[in-house]
């Protein structure tokens, strides 16, 4: 185990607590930032954007960035959900 899982700290989700807004699971939305985690027990380690409500972003490592069906198997491991903060950029 790595020095997250043997602290019982969450990385990976309190990054995205101090830069994004956490919303339930079931109101992600297209955009979103998912967290997923193997086991119950461990941290996140993998991350995805919600594409549509069926599929979503993510890379793996020693593959492609790709889109993947979020079929239950994706779905039951989703530790979190983040909105980005809205932005205004000057023209």
């Amino acid at each position: 185990p790595d020095w997250a899982e043997a602290g019982g700290a969450d990385p990976l989700a309190e990054a995205a607590r101090r830069h994004c807004r956490e919303r339930p699971i079931g109101e992600a939305q297209p955009g979103d930032l998912l967290l997923f985690r193997w086991l119950a027990h461990l941290p996140a380690k993998h991350a995805g954007i919600l594409f549509d409500a069926r599929r979503f972003l993510h890379a793996y490592e020693g593959h492609a960035v790709t889109i993947s069906a979020l079929v239950p198997q994706w779905r039951r491991r989703i530790a979190a959900v983040f909105s980005f903060p809205d932005r205004t950029f000057p023209d």
